[in-house]
């Protein structure tokens, strides 16, 4: 959060938002490829040791969406290089637009359309009670 503060902070002109220009901006590049970095080597682990393949199938999903979102932004910087200063912004700008967008539904698949991730969550546990606490159940 503080990053994005100050990679604002900096940025005078409003419609060069991911042009990566000031210190702040590279940060936050390094911070996503991190994040990415990070989110690998824990995923491998849970799936090296996960033997339902549903499971599997839905982190390598969830990876999936995941390292657009992360990554999509740093590559789309490194591969803006080749264009003039006035496209840069825009196919950066447009390219992270697009890319978080299919992030966006490839995790909506995941989560709110209670395929995989409704077999593989412990909400589908039929062990759950169906009322928030024990002692309001008299009432009803």
């Amino acid at each position: 959060g503080a990053l994005l503060l100050w990679e604002q902070y900096e940025e005078t002109e409003h419609h060069s938002y991911h042009a990566q220009r000031s210190i702040a901006g590279l940060l936050l590049i390094a911070l996503r490829i991190i994040l990415a970095l990070l989110l690998a080597s824990v995923l491998y682990t849970i799936i090296s040791t996960e033997r339902s393949a549903l499971k599997r199938d839905f982190y390598l999903s969830f990876a999936k969406g995941c390292f657009i979102w992360f990554l999509c932004h740093p590559v789309l910087v490194l591969l803006s290089v080749v264009f003039n200063e006035h496209q840069r912004e825009k196919v950066v700008t447009i390219g992270v637009i697009l890319c978080q967008a299919i992030s966006v539904v490839i995790l909506y698949q995941l989560f709110l359309s209670r395929s995989l991730y409704w077999e593989v969550s412990s909400l589908s546990s039929v062990s759950l009670p169906l009322t928030m606490s024990r002692g309001v159940r008299g009432r009803y």
